[in-house]
């Protein structure tokens, strides 16, 4: 028999479990600033071990959507041994501001300004086959990218859930080619080997019925539109681009997010730019926490790509800590793609099989009150050629789309 008292004790822990709960789950004051940093300790095979801190400032008022405005912050570092001793490989650090509810609602801009340095940015050949050898130099399919950036997405609400969008982006690279790369051997065959500055706008629209933006369980967010980029050589280039992303709930609280992203970029980008994707924010597309993750980052380079994005996320019970209000949660991961270098047959260097690129994995996020989120991603590929583990490491801000 039960002892009484083991009774009364078990009832009392429950109450108390079912009590903390449900103050996690209570709805917060209307007029709050909510205050997140978190340290960032992770890691890759191509970028050693990281360390930084993600932060945020979150001001939430009355029935201002999703916010009233947010600030955030990154400052991130890495370094690694290799063939060269230890060197520092990876500086970035950005700085964004978002303030959506702009007169009464109807405009939204996001402004980021961010910098970054990476001593072995990947290069490896105009493709979807691009080959990649074996080869005595570890540096040679790396280069050195070098940039700053200033980045505005605005939208203006045309009627719900249609928006009208915009964005303008101001950009220097200067990148360095080691001697003897894979880069440098393809210097006459591509733009931006040297320094240049970059300016580009772009117009279009989005459609957007999700539930919520933070942690996305139904809806729709689709964007399309057309983008135009000048250099400071007066050499032109532009990039037609869709993303049609899809939340469904399936089972208790697990939800389904699927995402197509096509891009056609035109004219003569620079070669680091046929290695993004997307008109209003573009991301690394093969390799990178937002494309084909587990394909190390600039493995393929073409100027036409196709992505497919498969995410299950189960979103945990919410808990309080440290006078926070904590959501974890889970996903698995399987991202898929293909690459052209141009619009002509070439199976020299897009192949003449189907040749898609995937990666598989899976991973952990937080949501520290409403508005910060933390994701950490594992993902493998078979096209992962990085000395050590074959595997990427993602720590970001936000979930993947």
């Amino acid at each position: 028999m039960i002892p009484r008292s083991a009774l009364r004790a078990a009832v009392a822990a429950g109450a108390i479990g079912w009590a903390a709960a449900a103050r996690a789950d209570e709805e917060p004051p209307p007029r709050r600033s909510e205050i997140a940093a978190v340290p960032v300790v992770a890691g890759s095979s191509d970028i050693g071990l990281q360390l930084g801190v993600v932060g945020s400032l979150t001001r939430f008022e009355d029935d201002l959507r999703p916010f009233a405005w947010r600030l955030d912050g990154v400052l991130s570092s890495s370094g690694k041994y290799d063939d060269a001793g230890f060197r520092l490989v990876q500086h970035s650090y950005l700085v964004r501001f978002d303030a959506p509810a702009l007169l009464g609602g109807r405009l939204r801009l996001d402004v980021r300004a961010s910098a970054r340095r990476t001593i072995n940015s990947g290069y490896f050949g105009l493709g979807n086959a691009a080959p990649a050898p074996p080869s005595d130099d570890p540096r040679r399919y790396q280069y050195v990218h070098q940039e700053g950036r200033v980045h505005t997405i605005g939208r203006v609400k045309i009627t719900a859930p249609l928006d009208g969008a915009f964005a303008a982006d101001l950009r220097y690279v200067a990148p360095e080619l080691l001697a003897g790369s894979k880069a440098a051997d393809d210097a006459p065959l591509l733009r931006g080997v040297r320094p240049l500055g970059l300016a580009a706008v772009a117009g279009g629209v989005m459609i957007d019925t999700r539930d919520e933006e933070f942690v996305t369980t139904r809806g729709v967010f689709h964007q399309a539109g057309a983008r135009v980029n000048v250099d400071t050589d007066g050499v032109w280039s532009g990039e037609v681009s869709a993303s049609l992303a899809h939340y469904a709930r399936l089972v208790g609280p697990l939800v389904f997010a699927s995402r197509v992203l096509t891009s056609m970029q035109l004219g003569e980008p620079a070669f680091y730019t046929m290695q993004e994707a997307g008109v209003f924010d573009p991301r690394w597309s093969f390799g990178g926490d937002n494309g084909v993750r587990g394909v190390p980052r600039g493995r393929y380079t073409g100027k036409i790509k196709v992505i497919a994005n498969h995410e299950l996320r189960l979103p945990l019970p919410r808990f309080r800590l440290l006078g926070q209000r904590i959501r974890p949660g889970l996903t698995a991961l399987f991202d898929v793609g293909r690459l052209w270098a141009d619009y002509r047959l070439d199976p020299t260097r897009d192949g003449t099989s189907i040749g898609l690129k995937y990666g598989v994995g899976g991973g952990v996020f937080g949501q520290w009150g409403e508005a910060a989120i933390v994701r950490a991603d594992v993902a493998w590929s078979p096209d992962s050629i990085a000395a050590g583990l074959p595997i990427g490491f993602y720590v970001t801000t936000g979930l993947t789309f």
